[in-house]
């Protein structure tokens, strides 16, 4: 029972009660040697020690050699005795309450693993145990079913001095109950406690009165041992459940029939003596014994409610030996007993307080409503302490009345509920005071369990514990509170809440709660509990202690519970996120121990909203992250140790949120993330300026960073307190600043240029040291920020982020604040030392082999400094260009809201600077000889443009060097080696990056003017359809493209296609955009004829129409250039020409500054023979007056409406845009004139007023379209033209509709105001000139002489017809028809040879005299196809070809 390793433990020798002079006695004569005299054995209990009946035996062998542990004296050699020794500690010496391991911790409580715990116990975790406390002594006792163990819970040594003693009448068998026991308090003649010892089943009691006699007489194997004894008439079936101390009036028994009894271990003398006597109440039978079913009555008390076991409790010490018990039933039935020391009993008084216990829990709402009063079971009692009702002293009230808190529950098989009840007891009445309900434990009872739940309230009462064999509850009972503001809560019965936590085991079957005893907390007289003691000084705070299977000895201490003062709020949820954030806080700093028995995982009574959590995360975060969290230390001997203890608890943060609660929102979760990375650039700072301070001498400046601390403003760092101690500033800042790590970031730029304009440094040459530590802090803090993202994102739950290799997102940037990593001030200081440090080193580069010279004005420097500023300088660029790019990324979300326009400035802005400087600073590493890095940053970022010119400029320096003269046939051989090695890299960026690659190559080549180097390079097959893409992408090269098409690709469909679309889109001189629209035509129709099955022909044909249309737009532009060309002769320029044709030909009041200038430039446009859009056409031609034309010119004056109708037929417009711009045509025609006068006919003929219609803009554009057949009316064209009603043309042209090119919304608005005048005029001439009933004269009139001219024609054809037959000649004259004039002239041509006949063929002479006339003859079978030579005489002559 002892193990033969004991004799290496020896306790203190303070601690021992051994004579010290006392010689040892010399082992058996088997030659073992003796023990040190000032030293012996300290008894511990090995691993091995107690496994079985049979091991033990072993070990009662091996006394004699000396090798059993827990011996407490003198070894027996041979039949020598034995004396005892034991160890003791002082009156009152007690060891600290935070001793051993803290298992746990926060504001409300504390949980401590006590060292000392006995090593089987401790590695045996599938023995069957049962425990008790005696705060008293500080004693905890262990029972197995063969053995008890005894030993001072309080010892520091973590393997105590253990008494182990064999148990009379023990078994092993499992099914047997575990034997019941008790300490006793030590007797007057010893510091140790005693034990008492009842076995469950057969009833048989021992008791020790001294822990060390008990282990003598075991381990002199005396046949007596203790003084033993029996309860005596036990019934059939029923055990022993609970041994009650209730000293110095002996101990309770309560059995699983309900009965109890008194048992006393010493006679009236004091002597031990094992007495039992049943405690029967005064109305039960004499022959029954029972405790409550005595009687018929009390057999129907409570019958309703569930039968369990009789719970008793110890109350007051009423006199000499004797202590009142309570005794409450699972029922509900209370008694209140005087018991005394020689086992007489006297029942108080007792109540059956069933139906007020179950009344007070469902008004407090403390069990579902669907439960009944029979469900309900009273688990465990205790007496209400001094503090529960704010009253010192009101333990009890009057001397028959008594106040217990019951733990009651409601169980069911899935769950349970728990409530405290506080009830107070006397005069034959039950009265139900508050009720604590357990909201956060429900977990069902184990019934096969050998722990039953417990209560205690240890003194002063302010907290209860529920214990269970695998969690205990920790509930707040203070109600007092002096504010007056809680006074009023209170008075009006809303009661504050009260904190509650539980403190779970782990989910392992081997641990369990074996015994509990609780710990007073305040100074306690022992006199009043014990006879003959001393005051005891106990801790300031209560506590209970438990003894864990698999866990050892816990100590559960509570603290007073704040009371929240959050007047106005919701109390409970303020409460309930203050447990929720310690809950988090213990999992993280204690529950990642692998040796501790707690379980830190969420239960599923923690119903917490996912705002609770995220918020209680991040605070818990931005805590760790400052050094403000009470569990982080803020003085370290090590700052490194200090920071790595933060990260850790950071990332165990993050696993246990992951792990215990549904996933955070994607904003939480990089926020906790961001915090980590600041710590984890913390921590690589503080290395590199670790190692600085180790390797600087004392004669040496301070660092950079020191300086940087120094100057940072208060905003941005934690103030010292130099009165504190606190006199190191970096380590200061690196304790309680490291959240603001990007001000660091951005004041390295500051602080060296500070030092460089405030120092009086004139050169690079003083300033370099700081720039290289100012870079070498950027890349730490930078490169090991995106280092840890993109390595440590899956623990924060960020897995499925779409980060980059480099550790920045490629997507998904929306809805996230700002990065800490790419600020706008960061991005932009991290540009600005980058730049800064280029201009060092491009001054020096060329020094680089000349140390002595070096630039002129510096002064010496350090090649060692510059070599290590080159060496960082491109990873220095890739994380500038990193935080750039992250930058960007962020600012182009903002899609929406006030930040949208400006936001998009600001990321095209950072987007051009980004580019602009990052080409600067990769070409910027050729000179330094990084050629490589230059290739590998380009490529990194794909800045193709960078790529396309290292590439160049590697070539051009590589062949300017081959053609040096004097080189060596190596030296070429090197050389050109080197050219085929980057010809082979631009092939394979042809294959890597495809047309990324071949476009930068293709617009250097467009930028350089190398056009036919462009072309060129579309020879080879490889990259021809690169250079194809490429220039059909791009408008500006269509040019190119459609030779290329034809030259390289023989695809004139392509290069039709492209022709007529960049004549369509290039604002281009007139004759080059009929010129491309020819060339696209006939391509398009070669292409159609020779690949037919390839094209559809009704899309060649529309295609072909579209062309046609725009032909015919650019023909009336023709039209109108020649109708205004003559008049501008003797213009002195260009801006003359447009300026004088304006004053001509336009008629726009001067106050219309938009519609002028826009007028203006449709003029420019015309003078200019540019090419102009249809909108600008129509306006020129319905906003001017042309001259009338000369004779024999074509022109088109009168006709610009009808022109201009006629463009916006041609232009494809369609819809409700074509129709408002018809009618601005149409009410431009119709206020073009006076009506105002025209309608005044007063003294006014019949032909006047014809003769002012028929000079009117609407008649001739009216008579001009019926002429040429473009009315919808006419049935040659249902298509065409439709007139418009005056009334009908109102607003139109006046709305976003007709102008949509114009993008300035100002100009637009300016424009539609001025067009609004048009709308006034026309109504003015509607409302007061009769517009409406004058256009429909004017139209009628203009059919009529339309009618007119039809017949005249029809007549003179006719004539011509007759004339022709009457000819000998065999041929008809056709009319001749006269553009000028309407009428037309007939002339008859004569053969001159007078030879040909209607049947011959050849060629004829024909000779006419038709004056200013266009001749067409129409004649069966001959065409004139020379029509017009004129004489001065009029005469002409022609060929006429006869078939």
């Amino acid at each position: 029972m002892f193990s033969a390793e004991s004799s290496s433990h020896v306790p203190p020798p303070s601690t021992s009660l051994r004579n010290p002079r006392r010689r040892p006695r010399q082992l058996s004569t088997e030659g073992a040697s003796s023990l040190p005299q000032a030293k012996r054995a300290r008894s511990v209990l090995a691993d091995d020690a107690i496994i079985a009946p049979a091991v033990i035996e072993m070990g009662r062998d091996r006394v004699s050699s000396g090798e059993i542990p827990g011996t407490h004296g003198r070894r027996r050699r041979g039949g020598e005795s034995v004396d005892t020794v034991l160890r003791e500690r002082k009156v009152g010496e007690r060891v600290g309450k935070e001793d051993g391991v803290v298992l746990t911790k926060n504001d409300n409580f504390i949980v401590t693993k006590l060292p000392g715990f006995p090593d089987y116990v401790r590695n045996n975790t599938s023995e069957r145990l049962q425990g008790a406390i005696s705060s008293t002594t500080s004693h905890a006792l262990l029972l197995t079913p063969t053995h008890a163990l005894v030993w001072s819970y309080l010892t520091p040594h973590s393997s105590p001095e253990t008494f182990c003693f064999t148990l009379p009448a023990s078994t092993s068998n499992t099914i047997v109950p575990l034997p019941l026991g008790s300490l006793v308090s030590p007797s007057t003649s010893s510091a140790e406690p005693g034990i008492v010892v009842v076995m469950p089943s057969t009833g048989k009691v021992v008791y020790w009165d001294s822990i060390s006699r008990a282990a003598a007489q075991d381990l002199f194997r005396q046949q007596k041992q203790g003084v033993q004894g029996s309860v005596g008439s036990m019934l059939a079936g029923e055990t022993v459940s609970a041994v009650v101390n209730a000293e110095p009036a002996g101990f309770i028994l309560s059995f699983s029939s309900g009965r109890i009894a008194h048992l006393s271990v010493k006679d009236g003398q004091g002597r031990p003596a094992i007495a039992v006597n049943f405690i029967r109440s005064p109305n039960s039978s004499s022959t029954g014994g029972l405790f409550f079913f005595g009687s018929l009555r009390n057999a129907l008390i409570g019958g309703g409610w569930r039968r369990g076991n009789v719970t008793a409790r110890a109350g007051r010490i009423t006199g000499r030996g004797e202590r009142e018990v309570a005794v409450v039933t699972a029922k509900g039935h209370v008694q209140l007993w005087d018991v005394s020391r020689v086992g007489n009993y006297v029942l108080r008084g007792e109540v059956d307080a069933r139906e007020e216990i179950a009344g007070g829990i469902r008004r407090a709402g403390a069990i579902p409503d669907q439960a009944a009063e029979e469900d309900l079971e009273i688990l465990d009692f205790a007496f209400a302490q001094s503090v529960i009702e704010g009253n010192e002293g009101a333990a009890h009230g009057r001397a028959e009345e008594i106040k217990v808190t019951a733990l009651v529950a409601y169980l069911s098989k899935a769950s349970a509920s728990y409530a405290l009840v506080e009830l107070s007891v006397g005069g034959g009445i039950a009265a139900v005071g508050r009720v604590h309900t357990i909201n956060c434990y429900s977990t069902p009872l184990e019934r096969p369990t050998s722990s039953r739940p417990r209560i205690y309230l240890p003194t002063p009462g302010h907290t209860a514990f529920v214990v269970f064999a695998h969690a205990i509850v920790i509930v707040s009972l203070i109600r007092g509170i002096d504010d007056s503001d809680h006074q009023l809560l209170l008075s009006a019965n809303h009661h504050p809440p009260s904190f509650q936590d539980v403190i779970d085991f782990r989910d392992d079957v081997s641990i369990e709660v074996v015994g509990s005893g609780e710990e007073h907390g305040i100074s306690v007289d022992s006199a009043s509990m014990e006879d003959n003691k001393t005051h005891r000084r106990r801790s300031k705070h209560p506590a209970c202690v438990l003894l864990v299977r698999g866990g050892g000895a816990l100590r559960v201490t509570a603290f007073p519970a704040k009371y929240e003062t959050h007047i106005g709020g919701d109390l409970e949820l303020v409460l309930k996120s203050k447990i929720l954030k310690s809950k988090i806080e213990q999992a993280v700093f204690y529950g990642f121990e692998p040796q501790n028995p707690l379980n830190f995982a969420a239960r599923s009574e923690d119903q917490h909203s996912l705002v609770d959590v995220e918020e209680a995360a991040l605070e818990i975060s931005r805590e760790i992250l400052d050094s403000t969290s009470k569990y982080i230390p803020t003085v370290a001997p090590s700052m490194d140790s200090h920071l790595h203890q933060r990260a850790d608890a950071l990332a165990l943060l993050a696993l246990h949120l992951k792990k215990n609660f549904p996933p955070l929102s994607r904003l939480a979760k990089w926020k906790l993330l961001w915090n980590a990375e600041k710590l984890a650039a913390a921590r690589a700072m503080w290395k590199n300026y670790d190692t600085q301070l180790k390797q600087r001498n004392p004669s040496e400046k301070t660092s950079l960073l020191s300086e940087l601390y120094f100057i940072l403003g208060d905003g941005l760092k934690t103030t010292a307190n130099e009165e504190a101690g606190e006199l190191d500033e970096v380590r200061q800042w690196f304790t309680r600043d490291v959240s603001r790590i990007e001000h660091v970031a951005q004041w390295l730029w500051h602080t060296t240029v500070n030092e460089y304009d405030d120092g009086g440094k004139e050169s690079y040459t003083e300033l370099m040291p700081s720039l290289a530590e100012a870079q070498e802090v950027s890349l730490l803090i930078f490169g090991t920020a995106f280092l840890f993202r993109k390595e440590n994102a899956s623990i924060y739950g960020l897995e499925d982020e779409a980060l980059t290799s480099d550790g920045i997102l490629a997507e998904g940037y929306k809805n996230l604040p700002e990065f800490w990593t790419s600020t706008g001030d960061g991005v932009e200081v991290a540009s600005k030392l980058v730049e800064l440090i280029r201009n060092m080193l491009a001054t020096f580069s060329p020094y680089i082999d000349q140390l002595a010279a070096g630039p002129p004005g510096e002064k010496k420097w350090d090649p060692q400094i510059y070599r290590r500023i080159v060496k960082d300088y491109p990873r220095h660029i890739e994380l500038c260009q990193l935080t750039c790019l992250e930058r960007i990324s962020w600012v182009e979300t903002y899609t929406e809201g006030e930040m949208k326009e400006k936001a998009s400035k600001v990321a095209e802005q950072t987007k051009l600077q980004h580019v602009t400087l990052r080409r600067m600073q990769i070409m910027s590493l050729e000179p330094l000889g990084l050629i490589r890095e230059a290739y590998y940053l380009s490529e990194k970022f794909k800045d193709f443009p960078t790529l396309v010119g290292l590439a160049i400029r590697d070539v051009t320096k590589t062949t300017a060097t081959l053609q040096h003269p004097g080189l060596s046939g190596e030296e070429k051989a090197e050389l050109e080696k080197k050219l085929e090695s980057i010809a082979q890299r631009i092939d394979g960026y042809y294959q890597k990056f495809g047309h990324h690659w071949a476009r930068a190559l293709y617009q250097n080549y467009v930028q350089a003017g190398e056009l036919s180097a462009l072309m060129e390079s579309g020879k080879d097959h490889r990259y021809q359809s690169y250079l194809t893409n490429y220039l059909r992408s791009d408008p500006r090269l269509m040019d190119l493209s459609w030779i290329d098409s034809v030259l390289t690709n023989k695809d004139y469909d392509t290069a039709g296609r492209t022709l007529i679309k960049v004549a369509g889109l290039e604002k281009t001189e007139l004759w080059c955009r009929k010129v491309k629209f020819s060339l696209g035509k006939l391509a398009r129709l070669a292409a159609s004829q020779t690949a037919t099955d390839m094209y559809d022909p009704e899309e060649v044909e529309q295609c072909i129409g579209h062309v046609q249309d725009q032909l015919d737009i650019a023909s009336i532009q023709e039209t109108l250039y020649r109708q205004v060309a003559p008049t501008l002769y003797g213009a002195l320029d260009r801006v003359a020409e447009v300026q004088l044709a304006m004053d001509l030909f336009t008629h726009v009041e001067a106050e219309m500054a938009t519609l002028y200038g826009r007028l203006k430039d449709a003029v420019d446009m015309l003078v200019n023979r540019t090419a102009m859009p249809v909108y600008y056409l129509i306006d020129l031609l319905t906003l001017v007056a042309l001259p009338k034309a000369e004779t024999n010119v074509q022109h088109s004056s009168g006709q610009e409406y009808y022109l201009a109708l006629k463009a916006l037929q041609l232009s494809g417009i369609e819809g409700r845009k074509r129709d408002a711009i018809e009618k601005m045509i149409w009410r431009r025609a119709y206020i073009r004139e006076d009506w105002d006068s025209i309608n005044n006919t007063e003294l006014r003929d019949d032909a006047m007023v014809e003769q002012a219609v028929s000079s009117t803009a609407i008649y001739t554009t009216l008579l001009t379209g019926l002429r040429k057949g473009s009315w919808r009316t006419q049935p040659t064209n249902p298509d065409g033209f439709q007139s418009k009603d005056p009334r009908e043309c109102i607003g139109h042209g006046v709305n976003a509709d007709v102008y949509d090119d114009v993008r300035d919304h100002e100009v637009l608005n300016s424009l539609l105001t001025e067009l609004e005048r048009e709308d006034l005029k026309l109504k003015h001439y509607l409302a007061k000139a009769r517009l409406h009933m004058w256009a429909r004269g004017t139209l009628d009139a203009a059919t009529k002489t339309y009618s007119d001219e039809l017949g005249r024609k029809t007549e003179r054809e006719k004539e011509l017809h007759d004339l022709g037959n009457k000819m000998k000649k065999g041929f008809r004259i056709g009319m001749i028809e006269d553009e000028d004039d309407a009428d037309g002239d007939v002339a008859m041509a004569e053969d001159e040879d007078n030879q040909a006949d209607g049947s011959a063929q050849g060629k004829r002479t024909v000779r006419w005299e038709t004056p200013g006339l266009v001749l067409k003859l129409d004649s069966k079978g001959g065409i004139l196809y020379h029509s017009h030579q004129k004489a001065k005489d009029g005469s002409g002559e022609g060929i006429f070809e006869w078939q």
